[in-house]
């Protein structure tokens, strides 16, 4: 039940209605017959009038802090001022609810100041729960009133035990107001109220006895756990000896005293305190902790042993206490023990390169042990078998294989050791050898009775290094049947199906390796790698966030971030993603992507910066001319576009977007004096990429402008074999078809495909070269027909009229002949205009870097 149901109302800002609903529920709720429904509803009115103050709020202009630099926050607490600040903003100041009772507040101080008064009652948090719990504090104007006085009353008296200030931080909400509370407090204080209700740390009280100066007691105590948080050893000094004269038996001074000394170099002093720390509480695990690592570095390895061993059984995974005992059984020349100590930490904590180092140091040591037992005893398969596994650890493969050849002469294989042996081979580069060996090692498991767990999922994990993925998914998906709460086998078929391009089933495995072990980065990046790859972009950025968390310098990771981001249009977040990946990595490559996403951001200056700085990086890739002519023509620098795409045609003559850019602008010139480069161009892309529309169609409106006829048909032909994918342009080839064959003579084809490309689209053109085709196969009537469509597609066109005016008043042949000039002085030409229209460039890419379709392409993190 939310707080809203419980008040019995619905979400509201006004204040009097919730109060009013608390008033009628209190009926409901007496504290005497009910208090924890009483409870309840205090906490509920309470967070209502709080969502209702931090609505009005956000409604509302925010005065500016101009509050003066953080000080430190364990300085001596400033007392508040209040002629200086005004009445915190939560405070209700509805004129219906009477002022708040002066008497009522005072007496409350009056008993806060009773408890704090005395030692024992101020750290008894129950009797100032109770005093908290008076159901006049409820009045939200008394609570602002005493609040006030209370900030002032601390300002001065702050040595409180972290209980009591969770517990006045629980009614006042001290850490939700910081903005509110700096506003009218001097900073210094607001941050040392703050740093003593949110510290993760505690010095006790409730050592401490009566009988002495207790609060010079705490303040120096603070003061020396202050100046050692920032060792500053000079100042802990005097403030220990100071605490030390008033209490010296107090736990968390002894703990503070002893860590002075360690720092100091005084390890006689530091055991001192620990173990007068021990003796007077031996429940403190801390004093063990740090007597046997003393002890540990004084070579009192008996001492350290014992106390490792007694902190282990009261908490038997504590990673000092593992760490500590696994050195002393190295220091006893117990390797064996060492080693299977530092194995089991390594499992707990993976992440523990001290634990990896030691071990490493062990393993060569127990190497350097069996060699020399071998020397003596070569028969002995056991010893060959563990120096093997040892070899094996320490990554070398060579000397392990070797071994094998060894071992195969004294003994039977086992499945084991067949497995060890296929692995050390795979890792070596003998990959059919390893997979022969893991085959036979499947074998023996299924004679031996065994599941043959370990060898499905090694050779799973095998197959997916050697980029079978099939393979892979067979093995560990056998596996995941034997197991199915393994997030490590989830995670290999997870990344076998991503190889696989299995993108929805990878995300699958994924999603359950991730529900078990929430902790594995490597399963979030490859569940965000099949997500980008599904375009799940949102999906994808939420993913490769948890993987840069984890592995800050992770460049792929920071590179397919930003991807997302850049797809997303979030291109300032694509930036900032592009530019830590090359702190990492040093690809200036990214340079190229932090120049898309200024450009799509229209932030032109840099993008030119960025795209600059990687034609530097890499002068023999044409894409760096590419976006910088692009950027160039969205400025509208139309003529510094044009020279960049010229000279990148002339360095890349085997790329196609230069050429292109190139023929672009040539084309849409419409220069005769550069017609012989734009046949250059145009023979130059149509070798080259024969498929291409936008050049065949280029291709053919030029022929048409330069009137070379005879290369039209097979033009044509080549157009409709190799690029009819995309019919739009179908109707304007068949027009250029039927023109081509009119003015060579070929009147019947002529007709046909002007025919199509009327049927198409292409009306008024090709009606007029229908009507001229008609006239030259002597069929006056289909000649007028297509001639009056003519000019009803372009009444405005006068050419038009009088040819349809002159064709429809000639009777004869030899008027016939003379429309086109054969025996008239003034023949009807059909105008040179008639396929301007048609033959506007077409427009190319806006954008070049947007054309990547993969631009990561498949690869993994793994």
């Amino acid at each position: 039940m939310n707080i809203w149901e419980l008040l019995g109302i619905s979400p509201t800002l006004e204040v009097s209605a919730i109060k009013r609903a608390y008033a009628t529920k209190l009926k409901l709720y007496h504290p005497k017959d009910d208090p924890d429904g009483f409870q309840c509803l205090r906490e509920a009115y309470e967070q209502a009038l709080n969502e209702a103050k931090y609505l009005k709020e956000a409604q509302q202009p925010v005065r500016s802090n101009s509050a003066g630099p953080a000080s430190d926050p364990h300085d001596q607490p400033v007392r508040p001022d209040a002629s200086d600040r005004e009445p915190a903003s939560w405070v209700d100041c509805d004129p219906a609810v009477p002022s708040p009772s002066d008497s009522f507040v005072e007496e409350t101080m009056k008993q806060i100041e009773a408890l704090y008064a005395k030692l024992p009652t101020r750290i008894d948090v129950s009797l100032w729960r109770e005093l908290f719990a008076q159901e006049e504090l409820w009045n939200t104007n008394v609570k602002a009133a005493l609040h006030e006085r209370l900030l002032t009353f601390l300002g001065e008296h702050c040595h409180l035990p972290n209980p009591v200030w969770a517990l006045l931080n629980e009614h006042f909400c001290w850490t939700s107001q910081e903005r509110e509370l700096t506003k009218r407090y001097p900073e210094k204080f607001v941050d040392y109220l703050l740093m003593e209700v949110t510290k993760p740390w505690e010095l006790r009280y409730e050592f401490i006895p009566e009988t002495i100066d207790y609060d010079a007691f705490i303040g120096y105590r603070d003061a020396a756990q202050h100046a050692l948080m920032h060792n500053n050893l000079a100042s802990a000094r005097p403030y220990l000896a100071a605490a030390r004269d008033l209490f010296a038996d107090d736990p968390d001074l002894l703990r503070l005293t002893g860590q002075y000394y360690v720092r100091t170099g005084d390890s006689e002093h530091a055991l001192q305190a620990y173990n007068r720390l021990i003796e007077l509480h031996p429940v403190d695990l801390d004093g063990f902790i740090h007597r046997a690592a003393l002890s540990l570095e004084a070579g009192n390895l008996r001492q350290a042993f014992s106390d490792y061993q007694h902190i282990l059984s009261h908490k038997p995974e504590d990673l000092q206490a593992l760490s500590g005992l696994a050195r002393c059984y190295a220091a006893y020349d117990r390797l064996a023990e060492a080693k299977s100590l530092l194995e089991l930490i390594i499992a707990q904590y993976p992440f523990d390169l001290d634990s990896r180092i030691r071990l490493m140091d062990v393993n060569k040591q127990l190497a350097g042990k069996i060699r020399t037992e071998l020397i003596l005893s070569p028969e002995r398969a056991e010893l060959a078998l563990a120096l093997a596994q040892i070899y094996f650890d320490l990554e070398q493969f060579d000397p392990c294989c070797k071994l094998f050849d060894n071992i195969q002469g004294l003994t039977a294989l086992n499945s084991d050791m067949y497995l060890l042996w296929a692995r050390a081979l795979f890792k070596q580069g003998s990959k059919n050898k390893a997979f022969e060996l893991f085959g036979k090692a499947w074998t023996a498991a299924q004679k031996e009775g065994v599941n043959g767990y370990e060898i499905l999922v090694h050779r799973g994990v095998a197959y997916l290094e050697a980029e079978n993925p099939k393979l892979a998914v067979r093995d560990l998906s056998a596996a995941l049947r034997m197991n199915g709460y393994d997030a490590m086998v989830l995670g290999h078929l997870a990344s076998a199906c991503l190889k696989d391009k299995q993108w929805h089933e990878a995300i699958g495995f994924a999603d359950r390796a991730i529900s078990i072990d929430p902790s594995n980065w490597d399963f979030y990046s490859v569940r965000g790698l099949c997500h980008y790859h599904l375009n799940n972009n949102r999906e994808a950025l939420d993913d490769h966030t948890v993987v840069v968390e984890h592995e800050f310098d992770f460049d792929e990771a920071w590179f397919r971030k930003g991807m997302c981001h850049l797809r997303l249009g979030q291109y300032p977040e694509a930036i900032d993603c592009f530019e830590t990946e090359m702190s990492w990595s040093d690809d200036e490559r990214s340079y190229y992507y932090v120049a898309g996403a200024s450009f799509q951001n229209r932030d032109y200056k840099a993008a030119l910066q960025a795209i600059r700085k990687f034609k530097r990086a890499f002068p023999d890739d044409s894409s760096g001319y590419m976006i910088e002519g692009d950027i160039f023509r969205a400025m509208g620098e139309e003529s510094r576009a044009k020279e960049i795409y010229f000279r990148a045609a002339e360095l890349f003559v085997d790329d196609y977007y230069p050429t292109q850019l190139a023929l672009y602008y040539l084309l849409k010139e419409g220069d005769p004096e550069t017609y012989k480069q734009i046949d250059s161009f145009i023979h130059r892309l149509a070798d080259g990429w024969p498929n291409d529309t936008w050049v065949q169609l280029e291709r053919l409106k030029f022929i048409v402008n330069t009137k070379s006829w005879g290369d039209v048909p097979h033009l044509v032909n080549h157009y409709f074999v190799h690029c009819s994918d995309d019919p739009a342009y179908d109707s304007l080839i068949w027009l250029y078809s039927g023109v081509a064959y009119f003015h060579e003579g070929n009147y019947a084809e002529s007709i046909e495909s002007l025919t199509r490309a009327h049927e198409l689209g292409e009306r008024t053109s090709a009606s007029i070269y229908l009507s001229m085709a008609h006239i030259k196969q002597e069929r006056m009537a289909e000649a007028l027909s297509y001639a009056m469509q003519a000019c009803q597609e372009e009444p405005d066109n006068e050419e038009y009229r009088l040819f349809y005016d002159r064709l429809l008043g000639s009777t004869d042949k030899k008027s016939l002949r003379g429309l086109f000039g054969i025996q008239t002085k003034s023949p009807l030409h059909i105008p040179e205009t008639l396929f301007l229209k048609h033959q506007d460039v077409s427009d190319v890419h806006a954008l070049h870097f947007m054309l990547d379709e993969d631009e990561d392409g498949d690869e993994e993190d793994e």
